[in-house]
């Protein structure tokens, strides 16, 4: 009888592209194995798109090994199957994971690539690959695989905030040697694209020897967070881009698509834009940004890229966009930006020539949207007529703002029109994005 795989993913506010990634693995569950999700609190709706997707969707305190230790008190496969949420297995990883343990491997883990075809991503891989050969030591990104009576009688993963990975690796090495399989794995690389890929390898080497040479996993997990925190400075200090967004409740949010997807898959792709919108303002490190959020902001997608959400206040959109930049010219800000977060086309380099806009000639700059409206409006200092003019939902926004700024003498710039996705005519033109959003219905 075919052996039975335990898959085992810890999650924490992972509900932008969750419902997508269990979807690749439907397969697994189809065949007979099994699929575990462990959730370690998470305030968005990880738990709920999970459920359906999943054999067991269990929860515990957050923590990456507690959790994938939950998972396996709970698996019932022979081989436990430690996978991420941001790393997807092959289509071939059953055969090849097969005929590792007919050849009696009692563990070891996938060979690891990146989304990403950067010579530096692929130098990256060939190093981690190569020295987890060498050492028998894997990372958690790399899959880790390991019957289930070998996994318990190494003990499990140790409770500790970092370097789970490495320190059972260890305990498994001194029981028998692993097999690892040449068959990639491919896992993000956005923490090497939002901290930069040179800062990233040496914290990690950091992190390694310090962990070698006696440091506390404690004392590495703050060092790391420190870290990161501190990474590349903003090249645009004096602006701030404000993110606007509903919070994502089910039934509540891109309401007009509700009959193309249901509520459920509104609510998924409303996620996937903002996470892709959050990757795309904490990644390209041009200026400060938060999302100023319509309803509940404690919801793990607004916290997810290290910004502080804030409540939108005001009554309608005009309002509520006034009152957020009056807030940041308030606070010292020069340059304000405000972005809607249903654009998955915006680009940084948009961005960024929406603020060189401002800083030259320009008094304030748009974004134009194909309905009218705008994706993107810009100042370097505060107009209230602009929020107080336009019927907000029309098709005349736009013209009726470059009105409103002609008759003050003030110079309007507009770049490139962009699409937004409002109604289910404009779910086409996501085939259009490069990067594909991850989203997935």
């Amino acid at each position: 009888m075919p052996d039975l795989f335990s898959i085992i993913m810890p999650v924490h506010n992972e509900a932008g592209s969750l419902a997508a990634t269990l979807r690749r693995l439907q397969s697994w569950r189809a065949a007979g194995h099994e699929l575990i999700v462990v959730d370690g609190r998470s305030t968005d709706a990880s738990v709920e798109i999970a459920t359906g997707l999943a054999d067991a969707v269990l929860s515990c305190d957050r923590g990456r090994a507690r959790q994938m230790h939950v998972g396996a008190l709970h698996a019932r496969g022979r081989v436990l199957l430690f996978l991420h949420a941001d790393t997807l297995l092959p289509g071939d990883a059953s055969e090849a994971l097969s005929a590792q343990l007919d050849l009696g491997a009692g563990w070891g883990w996938f060979d690891v690539g990146f989304d990403s075809a950067s010579l530096a991503m692929r130098v990256i891989a060939f190093a981690m690959n190569t020295r987890a050969r060498l050492t028998c030591v894997c990372t958690g990104d790399q899959c880790l695989f390991v019957a289930r009576e070998t996994y318990f009688a190494a003990g499990g993963f140790p409770l500790q905030p970092l370097m789970e990975d490495v320190e059972l690796s260890k305990r498994l090495r001194a029981l028998s040697r692993p097999v690892p399989i040449k068959t990639k794995v491919i896992t993000a690389a956005r923490r090497w694209r939002e901290h930069g890929v040179i800062r990233t390898v040496l914290l990690m080497w950091d992190l390694r020897l310090r962990y070698f040479l006696g440091a506390s996993p404690e004392a590495l997990h703050r060092r790391y967070y420190s870290a990161k925190r501190s990474a590349a400075p903003w090249r645009y200090p004096h602006a701030q881009v404000i993110a606007f967004a509903k919070s994502p409740v089910a039934g509540q949010v891109k309401t007009r698509l509700i009959p193309a997807l249901g509520a459920q898959g509104a609510l998924e792709l409303q996620l996937a834009m903002l996470n892709r919108l959050g990757s795309l303002l904490s990644t390209a490190r041009l200026c400060p940004w938060h999302f100023a959020v319509a309803g509940k902001p404690d919801v793990g997608v607004f916290y997810a890229y290290g910004s502080e959400p804030r409540q939108q206040r005001g009554e309608d959109l005009g309002e509520r966009m006034r009152y957020a930049a009056e807030d940041c010219f308030v606070g010292g800000t020069e340059l304000v930006l405000l972005v809607g977060g249903d654009v998955p086309a915006l680009s940084a380099e948009l961005l960024e020539r929406a603020i060189k806009a401002l800083e030259g000639a320009s008094d304030v700059v748009f974004v134009p949207a194909q309905d009218g409206g705008y994706v993107l409006l810009g100042m370097r200092r505060m107009i209230p007529e602009l929020f107080a003019g336009p019927e907000w939902g029309g098709e005349n926004v736009l013209a009726k703002s470059l009105e409103i700024l002609k008759d003050l003498g003030l110079r309007a710039e507009c770049l490139e029109t962009l699409w937004d996705v409002d109604v289910p005519a404009d779910l086409a033109l996501l085939e259009q994005l490069d990067p594909p959003l991850d989203w997935a219905y």
